[in-house]
């Protein structure tokens, strides 16, 4: 069977700052990886995101979007 998204993400996984106007993605050691898509995925330990940024963590797919 499938498992839910989600099971791969810890509850410390990743976090998101922004400094300076620049916002940037960390992954905090998780154990299944904090990857963001460039021309394909790509693990990362810090990476900067835009608007439109891929990002997955474990499985699980979330867009990155800055509100206007």
């Amino acid at each position: 069977g499938s498992l839910p998204e989600g099971v791969y993400v810890s509850r410390k996984h990743a976090k998101i700052t922004c400094e300076d106007g620049i916002w940037k993605i960390h992954d905090l050691g998780s154990s299944n990886g904090t990857f963001v898509l460039a021309d394909d995925f790509e693990k990362i330990e810090i990476a900067d995101l835009a608007d439109g940024t891929e990002i997955a963590l474990g499985n699980a797919r979330f867009i990155f979007k800055l509100s206007n």
